[in-house]
């Protein structure tokens, strides 16, 4: 790498380290920490196998774009990711730094996943990935999000939440079952990488399943 090319790599890092940490300050109930994501994170992120066949996948809470960069390097060329980002500052900062056709940015509320992914999506995701905060979540809005995921993610698709604490098993485990969990803990904080998979049966028994969570989803979902 040239030394122009490093200045230029080292600034924007600089740049999307200075504007998560506004972000953090300017909206401390919706961004989990004061830092980007480690490169210890972001490896484990690219090991993710999910990715690797997938058509079409989910990502809350890119941020500044650092996990969304290492989602796009391991999913196929004729892929397609939709990043739902709650705070503007950050979903403008992402449009700009990421630059990739299969990439579409969201500036929403991933509580409203169920209806941005209808709104933009021909496929039932192969995965869901979320680095939104369940911490920050009451119980009620929590269990709204996990509903959510399980109902449009494809039979066979993986949930996928990286997580400084356990506050999402509370919820994702009766849904999901237990998870495949991963530490990073050389990330700042030291985090999990949660992996819950979806059942691949179509069977009848859980399409009735997923109309009666659409259904609760939906009663929860006028709430907000």
């Amino acid at each position: 790498m040239s030394s122009a090319s490093q200045f230029a790599n080292r600034r924007s890092q600089m740049t999307s380290a200075w504007r998560f940490l506004r972000g953090f300050i300017e909206n401390p109930g919706h961004v989990a920490s004061v830092l980007p994501s480690s490169s210890a994170l972001l490896s484990r992120l690219r090991d993710l196998k999910c990715l690797r066949d997938s058509e079409f996948v989910i990502e809350l809470g890119p941020g500044t774009g650092e996990t969304t960069q290492a989602l796009l390097e391991s999913m196929p060329a004729k892929s397609r990711l939709l990043s739902i980002e709650l705070v503007p500052e950050f979903a403008v900062h992402l449009r700009e730094m990421v630059i990739d056709p299969r990439l579409h940015v969201v500036q929403g509320n991933a509580l409203k996943l169920t209806e941005l992914s209808a709104l933009h999506r021909e496929l039932a995701p192969d995965a869901v990935i979320s680095g939104v905060p369940f911490s920050h979540f009451s119980d009620e809005q929590a269990n709204r999000l996990v509903r959510s995921v399980r109902v449009c993610l494809k039979p066979g698709g993986t949930f996928v939440a990286y997580q400084f604490r356990n506050d999402v098993r509370d919820h994702a485990d009766e849904l999901f079952g237990r998870p495949q969990v991963t530490a990073v803990p050389l990330n700042i904080p030291p985090l999990s990488i949660f992996e819950w998979s979806k059942p691949a049966s179509t069977s009848k028994e859980m399409a009735r399943s997923d109309w009666s969570l659409s259904r609760n989803h939906g009663a929860i979902g006028n709430k907000y």
